[in-house]
């Protein structure tokens, strides 16, 4: 009989700690599921704060283009400044980058100076619109990746077997596209060019350069 009441006591001493760590696990996951809710309100609140961020920025960017376009059109009204000088600033701030990009390329030695342009290289060229003796500059300093697949296959023959100071003539309409080659690189690693230089530039065309309404271009050059 003792026994029996002894096996019975430790039975609801087990029982008992069981329903303690039961009530345990339960405190637990409570704390947990408001642990994830938490998170989960952070998480909405974080992303509710960026879409104001970004949203706020569009609206001061919008209100530059405004900004700029009314200087612009201004300017251009009392004769200060023509929308040609306009576009060749934004041009040539361009250009400057683009030079800045080559030359990083060079001492970084992913690009090295090449004397013959072959079907892989890299060429900076300039780029005219001869009419009659008028020249229009449509760009002095522009980049070409001869091994991109976006080159078409008479464009890159064109180039092949040019050197540094040669000039490559291409029809446009009743005027010429005169292009003269200014440097030749070479990839050092040998690797395609769309891996190593990560803005591949379109081929030249031989369109003329055309003015661009101040409203359209303005913005992008302020």
């Amino acid at each position: 009989m003792s026994n029996t009441l002894d096996r019975m006591e430790d039975t609801e001493k087990t029982v008992a700690r069981l329903q303690a760590q039961i009530a345990m696990l339960g405190q637990e996951n409570a704390k947990l599921k408001e642990t994830v809710q938490q998170q989960g309100n952070n998480t909405m609140q974080y992303f509710q704060f960026v879409v104001q961020k970004l949203m706020a920025v569009e609206q001061a960017h919008e209100s530059l283009r405004k900004l700029s376009h009314s200087l612009t059109d201004e300017l251009i009204g009392l004769g200060t400044v023509t929308n040609h000088a306009i576009m060749t600033r934004i041009r040539r701030h361009e250009e400057g980058e683009e030079k800045g990009r080559i030359a990083g390329l060079v001492t970084s030695n992913t690009l090295k100076a090449q004397e013959t342009v072959d079907g892989g290289s890299t060429i900076a060229y300039s780029q005219n619109i001869v009419k009659g003796e008028s020249v229009s500059v449509v760009a002095e300093y522009r980049v070409l990746e001869l091994g991109s697949e976006k080159v078409p296959e008479d464009i890159r023959a064109v180039f092949v077997g040019k050197k540094v100071g040669d000039t490559v003539e291409l029809p446009a309409g009743e005027d010429k596209c005169v292009i003269t080659i200014l440097e030749v690189f070479s990839l050092v690693t040998g690797e395609k060019p769309g891996e190593t230089q990560p803005e591949s530039k379109e081929a030249p065309t031989p369109e003329a350069q055309t003015e661009v309404q101040p409203q359209e271009t303005a913005p992008s050059g302020a």
